[in-house]
């Protein structure tokens, strides 16, 4: 700043010269020539102030863009890491999900074992029950076996009061009661074949069934049952085991009309009433 006014200072020293000066006095022209130079130099310097800001500008402009650059990266680093926050917090939902549905899968294997505790259970009493059932049935089987009285029922009255000496009573446990006694069983045959023997045929069959009956439970009760004779068509007569119907006395044999029954042993208690042929 200086050295400015002190450039006016000698352009004004140099106007007040006369025209008839010639001559410069030399101290004015060296401020003059110190002035120029240094004039070149702050030309110098300003250009390098120019340089050097708009390199700065530059730099600047490039550093701005940077932090833009910048601003723009750390927008999408927090983007990142709120969507990142966002997995997170989606997994967390997700492992609690796994959690409680592999509670659930416990709690329903839990429940299946319980259902299958249960199924075993059941599938028990319903064997218990159809053990029951098949007793039942067994015992049901068993009655009809013993049950006379529907076949007694069917008998002609003549019949029954024939047979009144062996059953006085007419029910089941009394027909039963009666009709298994050894005595009563060959007096029941007895009378069968005689009927037979006059060719006397009503009540036959339920007679027949009767005493069969009467028969298979009575030797069931035996510490030594007894064998029943009862041959098989085509078969031979055996006069030790069986009565002719008529007056054959050989053949082979036709139709056992009445079973027989003998001691282990081979004593012929009762004989088979057949025919032959």
């Amino acid at each position: 700043m200086m050295q400015i006014e002190d450039l006016k200072t000698a352009f004004q020293s140099l106007c007040n010269i006369s025209a008839e000066d010639t001559i410069v006095p030399a101290e004015i022209l060296s401020k003059v020539l110190d002035v120029c130079t240094e004039n070149k130099v702050l030309r110098s310097k300003i250009e390098e102030l120019k340089n050097f800001s708009e390199t700065l500008i530059s730099h600047l402009e490039t550093a701005s863009r940077e932090s833009e650059r910048m601003t723009l990266l750390s927008q999408q680093i927090s983007d990142l890491l709120d969507r990142n926050t966002n997995l997170e917090g989606n997994i967390r939902q997700k492992d609690l999900s796994i959690t409680d549905l592999r509670k659930q899968l416990t709690d329903k294997e839990l429940m299946i074992q319980k259902l299958t505790s249960q199924i075993s259970l059941k599938e028990s009493e319903l064997n218990g029950l159809h053990k029951d059932c098949n007793n039942l049935e067994s015992i049901r089987q068993n009655y009809d076996a013993l049950n006379i009285l529907p076949y007694y029922e069917k008998l002609s009255d003549k019949v029954k009061d024939s047979l009144s000496n062996i059953f006085p009573n007419v029910n089941t446990t009394a027909l039963l009661s009666s009709g298994i006694q050894e005595n009563n069983i060959s007096l029941l045959y007895d009378f069968v074949v005689e009927r037979v023997r006059e060719d006397i045929m009503t009540d036959y069959n339920e007679l027949v069934i009767i005493s069969r009956k009467l028969f298979e439970i009575y030797n069931l009760g035996r510490k030594e049952p007894y064998t029943i004779i009862d041959p098989s068509p085509g078969v031979k007569i055996d006069s030790n085991e069986h009565i002719i119907k008529g007056n054959a006395n050989y053949g082979t044999i036709s139709k056992v009309i009445f079973f027989g029954y003998k001691t282990a042993k081979g004593d012929v208690k009762k004989k088979a009433f057949v025919e032959v042929s």
